[in-house]
């Protein structure tokens, strides 16, 4: 049942928001949203790709491990890149924990969070000191990589202010109810795409698919309102297949609530 609750308290009345609205305007104790945005842009055909800037999903171990983070030259405070990204870990325990990170151009930055199972997010915090307002700075230089032992975790491509990921890990004491999927397959000669949501249990290393879509040129938006509730440590995402070069974009998009 759809209950309604006030635009300023959050207590139930039958004239005012819908609860998915309440949500949103952040009038639910407990509850927020929570959603992916992946891109790519592949080269060729692909089969049961990820949507995600990195082109792949790599989990470390369970028990974690320390990340570094590398720009490119421009990539630092005193740059004309990003000077600072904010990192969203996901700890061995399962919690979120936001890092802001002072970048040092090529020279790796570890991180202060010594347990990471999965990167949820990567983003611009802040540019560099001289921003100017006609929008052609605060880019990366280069790619921006978080790494540990040679494996990329996450990244932001060249040119880019963020990572664009179809993949995200429920944090711990969450649960996350989804309510859309948003796909779309862009190639300008007829190529086609099939996306699969795809999910990654905490006691699995597969992501086993469910809810295909196809397409041909196209964008898809697909209510989800009757999907499961996804528990804390499973990772969601979108993969895609395709029949040619084609810029591939997916989200997931709901909400989380407090168990």
């Amino acid at each position: 049942m759809i209950q309604q609750f006030s635009d300023l308290t959050g207590v139930y009345s039958p004239t005012q928001r819908s609860y998915l609205e309440a949500v949103m305007y952040g009038s639910i104790p407990g509850a927020g949203s929570f959603s992916t945005n992946g891109e790519y842009t592949t080269i060729g055909v692909v089969t049961n790709f990820p949507v995600c800037s990195l082109g792949a999903v790599n989990v470390p171990v369970s028990t974690g491990v320390r990340m570094s983070f590398t720009g490119g030259a421009q990539d630092s405070p005193s740059g004309t890149g990003i000077g600072y990204i904010a990192v969203t870990h996901i700890r061995a325990d399962y919690t979120e924990q936001v890092e802001i990170v002072t970048l040092n151009a090529t020279t790796p930055v570890l991180s202060s969070v010594t347990d990471t199972v999965f990167i949820n997010d990567v983003v611009t915090y802040s540019h560099y000191t001289a921003y100017p307002p006609n929008n052609t700075t605060g880019f990366a230089s280069a790619d921006i990589t978080v790494s540990n032992a040679g494996t990329n975790y996450a990244i932001i491509l060249s040119g880019r202010r963020r990572q664009f990921s179809a993949y995200k890990m429920i944090p711990k004491g969450k649960v996350f109810i989804p309510q859309l999927i948003v796909t779309s397959s862009v190639s300008g000669s007829g190529g086609t795409a099939k996306f699969y949501i795809v999910f990654r249990s905490t006691t699995s290393p597969y992501f086993v698919p469910t809810n295909g879509i196809g397409m041909e040129d196209a964008t898809s938006v697909i209510d989800l309102k009757y999907g499961r509730p996804i528990t804390a440590g499973t990772i969601m995402g979108v993969e895609a297949t395709t029949s040619k070069a084609c810029i591939i974009t997916a989200s997931l998009i709901g909400h989380t609530e407090t168990l």
